[in-house]
């Protein structure tokens, strides 16, 4: 091919001896003589640019001088082109910043072997930079599920604790979490400028936009198809979308607008700066775009119930569930409560406190109520579907159960999908742990103080004798003859008390309704209660209920002391004791002790208890009937209807009533039950008898239907979801076993319990299948043991739990810098050994190898997610930011260095291949949002769809870039002429 070349331009540059028809006249002769010199020079031009002339084996090499800068004269005779390219040529390139460069004999041998040993290393370095970003994105998604509490003013004025994220999803998403994903090509624009000694590069830029043409083509491309067959998946959040679809754009027009019109092939240090302040810009109207700020004017409220506060009807706060049943706890009256979910209604009663001091309020809109509303409904029926599937497990396991199902269904974070992309296609451990729902911090905390008040106690009682008497009321027919009151020592047993006692007429009068006394009990030795009992005086005329008291008098030691400093105190604690004496000479009187009776839906079947009292003699038939109100029959409650019988001196007698359980997060239904005149069923009686039953004045009674509050508090704690899923490997012991254990690769992530908290009777299939371990492959452990040195040498990262985060998240981001200085070495030796340009590299194999982790990881939330904002939704706003932060960083750097230096002519960034690059990117993005708005309304959503709807879009998305990559290689060479 070389000597055919040397043929034409040498048939070209000599006169021909043969007479031509042109240059028998003047004009022909002028001609052809500009015929040949066109022609010499295009073929100069060719053979200069492509090297086919070069008699050597050595390939093209991109960095042999242009003819085009040869002159007129010079291009007319070959001898010096010649003379130039017919020596071969030795391979040289320049040292990188921590790589030597490893120079080639310019053979083909010597280029291939380098070559393919470059290529291994920036495959094993993508390896590296990948497990390095997988800790990287641990740290992150420890410090922005980090939680604050506040107290929140619901619409309706009803106040509440809640749990507000100190991150807002929107911001972390473009901050944090695109730092995360995007760390290898923002540090590699960084450090590039910085080892080319501020003067701009291709590689750290190209690869910016490489992969932002990767990321908007390629990994949408791979979630379109990842979806499952006529399943749609679409965007929630599209204002968001939008938002950072527009500055994604916008961030490489502005690229254009700065190397080719405001100050062509020049940055200048405000360029710089104001290209960094779009980032801030970017977040600050995704962000106004999420809280939609300017229209409805209120501040971030993002909030989840708090799970350590529990919100009791008695204004109780506290987690302790043991001691009576829920109908004891909940209040039986018709008062209204001073306090609305655990807080008092007075807003002073509690922030002046230790515990609430520094709470501040926020209002809840309308809309997020709606979205918490939503939430709850969510969880309500996952608790739903595990208790029904468990009918047999009691509440912690119902909570265990259902903490698991939704950890397995909540949308989760870019950064946990980075995570578990990382690990199961690099053979770490893919297993999430489910935390605890309390910190043990708090734990820790409150069982402190707890302990401390028991032991505070306990010194007081060590230090005194307490008497009491233990009931203080009792209740006695006329006709008892006595009634038993018993007295109650607690403290010292061990020593001889003796405790006076004397009787007080009330209603009831001494002589003529109970014999009085004045007397005394004695404990002895190892003796903490003691009885005694009181006459009661019976007669035959009718009167009402009567009441008398004993109190105790005195109470002291009988047996001397040695030392009577070293004796315990002895106090009365309570002193009377009320005693009830019924008459059973009046058939009684019927009603109820209140008119409200506040039960939970989870009771069943309720006992409503009807008293009789003033009297007890003879059978009496009480009928009764419910009504309904707000409760409705057969959704709410069971309709009832008939009576109740008491029997001679029985005084209450209890109406089943039939609650139905709904599962509501929270209820406030009501319905009435009425007694009617009851009649004497063993003898006849006028109403002018006095003797004759009536009834009294609470005879219709209100039952309030509520949401139980157990239920509700598991709910609340279950809301917490954020904080449930968190790094497995929380200490550097657990880093390093796992570091070294063999895992299987590809497999699915899984969600495991505490070992603390697993349900004992509950059968989990899940776990089951979990403890058949599956044999491991010969695949398994090739991996595992060429990835060994990145998991050792990364098991020394902090563990993410570690000043919440932080620790890990700098130790990362040194270590992704570290790789990245290697990368940039190692792609640019490559080219240089390959004969590819830098912004080529960049574009292609740089771009291709740092956004493999998030292809994987959005394909996983596209499967997983019920909508598509986790898998594309953070695309364009990554694609923004690396713009803004990885070349505005760069750039306002390098600019700064040489403004202060005073560089004659400032940063100078060669504007040719780049905005040709960029333009085409441009052009790409467009029609790539178009066919995604073109896909939401006409199918409903982004990601997948029917089967011609999905090959259409991929096969649309990657000759997007196939055309953009090919484009501007193309021009990269000069075959296209760029701009």
């Amino acid at each position: 091919m070389s000597s055919m070349m040397e043929k034409i331009i040498n048939s070209t540059a000599q006169p021909s001896t043969e007479a031509h028809p042109l240059s028998l006249n003047p004009i022909g002769s002028l001609i052809l003589s500009e015929m040949t010199n066109n022609l010499t020079t295009n073929v100069l031009n060719l053979t200069t640019n492509y090297s086919l002339i070069s008699p050597s084996n050595t390939l093209p090499y991109s960095n042999v001088e242009s003819a085009s800068n040869l002159s007129i004269s010079e291009s007319q005779n070959p001898t010096p082109f010649a003379t130039a390219t017919n020596e071969p040529y030795i391979f040289h390139c320049k040292d990188g910043l921590m790589l030597p460069c490893w120079n080639s004999d310019g053979t083909m041998q010597t280029m291939f072997v380098h070559g393919f040993v470059y290529l291994l290393a920036l495959i094993y370095m993508f390896v590296g930079v990948a497990m390095i970003a997988d800790r990287f994105m641990a740290s992150i998604e420890e410090i922005t599920s980090q939680e604050t509490d506040v107290i929140v003013r619901r619409s309706n004025g009803q106040k509440e604790i809640i749990s507000v994220r100190i991150w807002n999803e929107t911001v972390s998403n473009l901050t944090l979490m695109a730092l995360g994903s995007s760390a290898p090509e923002i540090m590699l624009s960084v450090i590039e400028i910085y080892a080319q000694d501020f003067q701009a590069g291709d590689l750290g830029p190209g690869t910016i936009v490489g992969s932002a043409a990767f990321n908007m083509f390629i990994i949408i491309a791979v979630c379109v198809w990842a979806v499952p067959t006529d399943t749609l998946k679409k965007i929630k959040y599209l204002r968001v979308f939008i938002i950072t679809l527009s500055f994604s754009v916008f961030a490489y027009v502005w690229m254009l607008v700065i190397l080719v019109w405001s100050s062509p092939g020049v940055i200048e240090v405000w360029e710089g700066l104001l290209t960094f302040a779009f980032f801030f810009l970017t977040v600050l109207a995704a962000y106004i775009a999420d809280r939609r700020l300017l229209i409805y004017k209120y501040l971030d409220k993002h909030y989840r119930v708090r799970s350590k506060v529990s919100q009791n009807s008695n204004g109780k706060i506290g987690g302790n569930f043991e001691e009576g049943t829920e109908m004891e706890r909940m209040e039986l009256t018709n008062e209204t409560d001073s306090k609305e979910n655990g807080i008092p209604s007075d807003t002073n009663d509690y922030t002046e406190t230790g515990i609430y001091k520094n709470l501040k309020f926020i209002d809840a809109t309308d809309e997020e109520l709606d979205n918490l509303e939503e939430q709850r409904d969510h969880v309500i029926e996952i608790l739903k579907d595990v208790q029904s599937r468990y009918p047999d497990a009691n509440a912690d396991e119902i909570q265990i159960l259902a903490r698991n199902e939704i950890a397995k269904l909540e949308p989760k974070s870019r950064a946990y999908y980075r995570i578990i992309a990382a690990r199961r296609y690099y053979g770490s451990n893919n297993d999430i742990h489910l935390q605890k729902s309390f910190s043990s911090s708090e734990n820790i905390e409150l069982d402190g103080k707890i302990s401390s008040m028991e032991d505070v106690q306990k010194g007081e009682l060590l230090s005194t004798v307490d008497i009491m008497f233990e009931p203080v009321e009792y209740t006695v027919m006329e006709d008892a003859g006595s009634v038993q009151l018993t007295v109650t020592r607690v403290g010292d047993i061990a020593s001889t008390i003796c405790v006076c006692y004397q009787t007080e007429s009330a209603s009831a009068k001494a002589g003529s309704d109970f014999v009085e006394k004045f007397d005394s009990v004695t404990f002895g030795p190892g003796e903490a209660h003691k009885q005694f009992s009181i006459q009661i005086i019976n007669d035959d005329e009718f009167e009402n209920d009567e009441h008398f008291f004993v109190r105790l008098t005195e109470a002291k030691y009988l047996s001397a002391a040695v030392d009577s400093h070293t004796r315990p105190e002895i106090r009365i604690i309570t002193s009377k004791a009320k005693i009830n004496i019924l008459d059973d000479d009046h058939s009684g009187i019927f009603g109820f002790l209140n008119n409200v009776f506040q039960i939970p839906e989870t009771i069943g079947e309720y006992k409503l208890i009807v008293n009789r009292y003033c009297g007890a003699r003879g059978r009496v038939s009480v009928p009764f009937k419910t009504i309904p109100a707000t409760a409705k029959p057969g959704e709410d409650f069971q309709m009832a209807q008939g009576e109740i019988i008491f029997q001679n001196n029985e005084t209450q007698k209890e109406i089943a009533l039939q609650i139905i359980n709904n599962v509501n997060y929270e209820k406030n239904s009501i319905f009435y039950v009425e007694l009617y005149e009851p009649e004497r069923l063993d003898e006849k009686m006028t109403k002018t008898d006095q003797g004759a039953p009536r009834l009294g004045d609470l005879t219709k009674c209100m039952i309030r239907i509520r949401e139980s509050k157990d239920f509700k508090l598991i709910v609340d704690s279950l809301m917490r979801r954020r904080k449930m899923l968190g790094d497995r490997t929380s200490s550097w012991e657990n880093q390093l076993i796992d570091a070294v254990t063999v895992h299987k690769l590809n497999s699915s992530s899984s969600i495991q319990y505490d070992d603390t908290e697993s349900p004992k009777r509950v059968p989990d299939s899940s776990q089951e299948k979990k403890d058949d371990v599956e044999p491991k492959t010969a695949i398994d452990y090739f991996f595992h043991y060429l990835t060994l040195f990145w998991k050792v040498v990364f098991a020394i990262v902090p563990p993410p739990t570690i000043w919440n985060g932080w620790a890990c998240f700098i130790v990362s981001i040194i270590g992704i810098g570290v790789l990245t200085s290697l990368i940039n070495d190692l792609a640019s030796h490559f080219g240089s050994t390959v004969h590819l340009k830098d912004s080529v590299t960049a574009i292609s194999l740089v771009a291709l190898g740092t956004s493999v982790p998030d292809t994987f990881a959005s394909k996983i939330a596209a499967q997983n997610e019920k909508n598509a904002d986790s898998s594309i939704g953070n695309v364009t706003g990554s694609n923004a930011v690396n713009v803004f932060l990885g070349i505005g960083l760069a750039w306002t750097v390098a600019a700064v260095y040489h403004a202060i230096k005073g560089t004659a002519g400032g940063f100078k960034v060669d504007p040719g291949s780049l905005s040709y690059s960029v333009t085409l990117y441009c052009i790409c993005a467009f029609i790539c949002a178009l066919v995604l708005m073109i896909r939401r309304v006409y199918l409903g959503g982004e990601l997948g769809g029917p089967m011609r709807w999905k090959i259409a879009t991929v096969f649309i998305f990657v000759m997007l870039w196939l055309f953009y990559v090919i484009m501007s290689t193309l021009e990269a060479y000069g075959f296209v002429q760029g701009f």
